[in-house]
């Protein structure tokens, strides 16, 4: 039997592998001169794969379908995805905050080990095929520019985010005509986008922080770049789908997360006398970075010529405050040429528990491209792995196959 796959991501790649195995003939279809072309850059080209904590509290539906992700979830654990990928040859590296690498740190390894696979099991590659028809004619599928027709097809082409990738979304118009339909689609795992008027002065700027929801939450911690219009890095990457799933106008950022308000405190009240006779501008010396600080004081209308001894009272608390608890109003998230996913998409209660159509037998979708997103951390190519084998299990349960 044939079955056609749409997408040459890990979905896609994952699916291919377990079906070729199982013997069928696999013709795996991607609009790009290569397939893995995304997962070359994952985790700043080291392939960040999986996650120590990898449990269904780390997935979600942007749409509200979380029930339905939890039974798909222990149909096929999650965690039997981490084992897949080092199944293939890749050997892991933990690092301290449980995010798990190819020991190689190379996207390489795991793209090169997919690679060996799908030639080891006979997938067929066509590269450079942008399928923008499918046909069905009430017994096989069709797809413009291949010339045979296949007993299933599995759509994997990815959702949004990077279009440059090949994934700029207009993959899922392929399925309107089969009565699917697609949610509203917002990038994630990205920069957010602030009403910041000191954009311009930080630009470029990276410091470490810690990110506080409105609530004065924890959201996460790690470095963070400042833009023109917008905030990023990794401390911003993972809670920027939280801040957008959840639709908060405001975040909070403490600049001096190992410091606490009463430490701080005391030191700017003992640099205020000791050194009096400096210039505010200083004040923060080796606490802040210098341009942070700088924006701080004019944040706050404290003149940076006038001297540490004309500090009021209240105008330390205030420097303590923005300090530890600078308010951001945000703008909405980044754009989709800067963000690592989609989050929304086909809605996952139009398929089965083994994302079967319900409107359409033998056709299947995988990975990016259906409501189904992850947090940061390796959480995204574990569902894209888990979603492929589940398809495959399926398919092969119904064409009566033995793996």
């Amino acid at each position: 039997m044939e079955v056609a796959i749409i997408g040459g991501g890990p979905s896609g790649t994952i699916a291919a592998i377990e079906l070729a195995e199982a013997g069928f003939e696999v013709h795996l279809f991607e609009r790009n001169d290569r397939v893995l072309k995304k997962l070359y850059g994952t985790g700043n080209g080291r392939c960040n794969y999986s996650n120590r904590d990898l449990t269904p509290d780390n997935f979600y539906s942007l749409h509200h379908e979380r029930k339905f992700l939890l039974e798909l979830l222990s149909v096929q654990p999650i965690q039997k995805s981490k084992e897949y990928i080092e199944n293939l040859g890749i050997y892991p590296y933990e690092d301290g905050r449980g995010r798990i690498y190819p020991h190689s740190l190379q996207s390489a390894s795991v793209v090169d080990s997919i690679l060996m696979r799908l030639e080891e099991t006979g997938v067929h590659i066509h590269t450079n095929m942008y399928i923008q028809q499918i046909q069905h004619d009430g017994h096989r599928f069709r797809l413009n520019g291949a010339n045979k027709k296949f007993d299933y097809l599995i759509l994997a082409p990815g959702g949004r985010a990077y279009p440059v990738m090949g994934s700029d979304g207009n993959a899922y118009k392929l399925l309107y005509p089969y009565g699917h339909s697609c949610t509203a689609l917002v990038p994630g795992i990205g920069p957010i986008k602030v009403l910041f008027p000191y954009g311009k002065e930080l630009k470029g700027l990276k410091v470490e922080a810690k990110i506080l929801d409105e609530n004065h939450q924890f959201l996460s911690e790690g470095d963070l770049l400042f833009a023109e219009d917008h905030i990023s890095g990794n401390s911003i990457f993972e809670c920027s789908s939280t801040i957008s799933q959840n639709h908060m106008s405001k975040i909070y950022i403490d600049f001096l997360h190992d410091m606490d308000n009463v430490l701080l405190k005391e030191e700017l009240k003992k640099r205020m006398i000791q050194f009096k006779e400096r210039r505010v501008e200083w004040i923060f010396s080796g606490i802040l970075h210098k341009r942070l600080a700088r924006v701080l004081l004019k944040s706050l209308g404290i003149d940076l010529k006038s001297t540490c001894q004309s500090l009021t009272p209240e105008q330390i608390d205030a420097m303590v405050f923005q300090g530890k608890s600078w308010e951001f109003r945000i703008d909405g998230p980044g754009g989709w040429n800067q963000s690592q996913i989609t989050m929304g998409g086909i809605p996952l209660s139009e398929f089965t528990d083994h994302l079967e159509s319900k409107y359409l037998k033998k056709l299947y979708c995988a990975g990016e491209f259906l409501d189904c997103h992850g947090n940061c951390g390796g959480y995204n190519i574990m569902w894209a792995v888990t979603s492929a084998l589940l398809v495959a299990k399926d398919i092969i349960k119904n064409a009566k196959l033995k793996i």
